[in-house]
C-alpha cells in the first residue's frame, strides 16, 4: 500500500503533525550523566513503528486499491486503513500516543520539561528512556 500523504490538506484532512524528538540539551545532559557515572547507554530501533500504531478514532485513512487486488471498481471504492502508514503527516503523532500509553503502562513517568523523556525509579534502579521518532536511547543505574 502506498499512502499519498502529499494529497492531504492541513486543516481539512488533518490538524496535528508531531514526531517525538528529544531536545539536544536533554541528550547532552544524559551523555554527561553517563560520562560521570560510567553508566552504559543503550539504543534501540522500533521496527515498523508507524505501521503498528492505529490512527485516532476521528481520523480516517483511505488508500486506493492495489492493482490486481481490486474486488470492486477501483474508481469507485477505496480501502479504509486500520493502521497508520509511513508518508501520512500525522503518523508520528499517532505513534507517539502509542508510545506514551506503553511507557506509562510499564510504570514510567513522562518528564515535564521534555515530553520525549521517560523516567522510572524502582527499588534502587533508575531507568531513563529518550525517544527520537522511532528510536529509543536508554540509560540505567542499578544499585547493588
Amino acid at each position: 500500500m502506498v499512502a499519498q500523504g502529499f494529497l492531504l490538506r492541513w486543516g481539512i484532512d488533518y490538524y496535528d503533525t508531531y514526531s517525538s524528538v528529544v531536545g539536544y540539551n536533554t541528550l547532552r545532559t544524559m551523555l554527561n550523566i553517563a560520562a560521570i557515572t560510567g553508566e552504559q547507554i543503550s539504543q534501540a530501533d522500533i521496527g515498523n513503528a508507524y505501521v503498528e500504531s492505529s490512527p485516532d478514532s476521528d481520523t480516517d485513512i483511505y488508500v486506493a486499491q492495489a492493482p490486481g487486488m481490486a474486488e470492486m471498481d477501483p474508481h469507485e471504492y477505496v480501502y479504509r486503513m486500520k493502521k497508520s502508514l509511513y508518508g501520512i503527516p500525522f503518523s508520528g503523532r499517532t505513534f507517539q500516543r502509542v508510545m506514551e500509553e506503553f511507557m506509562t503502562g510499564l510504570g514510567f513517568k513522562r518528564c515535564v520539561t521534555d515530553k520525549c523523556v521517560y523516567i522510572k525509579w524502582e527499588k534502587g534502579e533508575r531507568i531513563i528512556v529518550l525517544t527520537y521518532v522511532d528510536d529509543l536511547i536508554s540509560l540505567s543505574l542499578i544499585h547493588i
